[in-house]
């Protein structure tokens, strides 16, 4: 499946969906607050004020709420995908909560945390030894140690990034994949469906990727129109990206 056939497919299921906009309006808002008190920060930031340690906070913490609330409405729509389900609704938003799967949920996207912290010490590294380089080139004549650094350092943070960003992609299907296991009852632990997301994605991700990129010139309209477009964007892309996954397991 072309990357503009899952495109077409997700506008056909969005079309005919009832309560669409009821279920995806929640995590929209979210997004749409979250973004909107980072740059009111920012500005404040900018302009001297000092924001209280408590409410710097708060966009964080929207945006790890923000997380359930999206893989509740995923959940939901690859039913909606799979013709388990014709009609959605608001309180379906919920879903991801739910007692049987929220620790579950939340251990595997704990687990996917600290697998990418851990590998992003590796450019964290490699930037403090591009610093450090700089630091000797500035402070000093040019020596052939500051040069080492900095070029050692450039090497180790890039490959250290394309590490991460390639991680990733490998691990972007484990919520689904969750899903799938606990609705199937065959679930048994959080780095199993980490490792099942890495096998399913083995020469998916290039085009995983240019089906994210597809919808950039979206996103750049979403500031534009003040967010009121994010509310055809957010069910679009969500919804592409299910279809891309749905397809992966009916390949394997």
């Amino acid at each position: 499946m072309t990357i503009s056939d899952i495109k077409a497919q997700a506008r056909a299921v969005l079309r005919g969906l009832s309560g669409k906009y009821a279920l995806f309006c929640l995590p929209i808002l979210l997004t749409i607050l979250t973004a909107g008190l980072s740059v009111y920060q920012t500005l404040l930031n900018l302009g001297g004020i000092q924001v209280r340690v408590s409410a710097s906070y708060s966009p964080l913490l929207i945006s790890y709420l923000l997380d359930f609330f999206v893989l509740s409405v995923s959940f939901i729509m690859l039913d909606v995908i799979r013709h388990q389900r014709q009609t959605v609704q608001f309180t379906d938003n919920t879903y991801a909560f739910n007692r049987a799967i929220f620790m579950k949920l939340l251990v595997l996207l704990v687990l996917r945390w600290i697998y990418l912290f851990l590998l992003s010490l590796l450019p964290a590294f490699g930037f403090l030894l591009v610093g450090l380089g700089t630091y000797l080139l500035v402070g000093n004549t040019i020596t052939l140690t500051a040069i080492i650094l900095l070029v050692v350092g450039i090497l180790v943070t890039v490959i250290g990034l394309t590490i991460v960003i390639q991680r990733q992609y490998a691990y972007s299907m484990a919520p689904y994949l969750l899903y799938d296991h606990l609705e199937d009852n065959r679930y048994s632990s959080a780095h199993a469906i980490l490792s099942q997301s890495v096998t399913l994605m083995k020469g998916k991700k290039w085009k995983f990727f240019l089906l994210e990129l597809s919808f950039i010139g979206w996103y750049f309209l979403v500031p534009l129109t003040m967010g009121l477009i994010y509310f055809y964007v957010f069910p679009y892309n969500t919804t592409a990206h299910l279809i891309f996954y749905n397809q992966l397991v009916a390949d394997n």
